[in-house]
């Protein structure tokens, strides 16, 4: 299965430390801690814009 190893870092890592080790698993952060992370949602809401890797802190 494709997604077996990103499930295997979650499990292992977490969601923050995942999204550390990989940046392919920072892209699939759309929403933290009540921050929206994903750049053309934000622009197409007219809403604030936070990278995701600062949001995860």
């Amino acid at each position: 299965n494709a997604t077996l190893p990103y499930q295997l870092s979650l499990a292992v890592h977490g969601a923050r430390g995942a999204a550390h080790a990989d940046p392919a698993m920072a892209l699939g952060v759309n929403t933290i801690g009540g921050k929206l992370t994903n750049k053309p949602s934000a622009e197409a809401l007219g809403i604030n814009y936070v990278e995701p890797l600062v949001a995860l802190g």
